[in-house]
């Protein structure tokens, strides 16, 4: 997992003048706009406090409405032939089920 507080740019070149817009957060929210940025022609950098991606899942499912929007961005096909269904979910609040 990456280290937090490190500024290093990994697999992706620093802010420079031809940047148009600084993304700051690699979640969902940062991802999904720059994809929409650089579809737009719309120069981007994202940068985020973490090094490298995460190896853990941060989320289990997709809304709706999600879905939606990637319809919008033309990727739905993509995102469910590459996606995972679940057949179950247990939800825990600390040793309680």
């Amino acid at each position: 997992m990456g280290q937090r507080g490190d500024t290093t740019t990994t697999s992706a070149e620093a802010p420079t003048a031809a940047t148009d817009v600084l993304i700051v957060g690699a979640g969902p929210t940062g991802l999904t706009l720059a994809c929409e940025l650089l579809r737009r022609g719309i120069q981007c950098c994202l940068i985020d406090r973490l090094n490298e991606p995460v190896q853990t899942s941060r989320a289990f499912d997709i809304q709706s409405r999600t879905l939606e929007v990637f319809e919008a961005m033309g990727i739905i096909e993509k995102a469910l032939e590459v996606g995972m269904r679940a057949k179950e979910a247990r939800v825990y609040d600390g040793e309680k089920l």
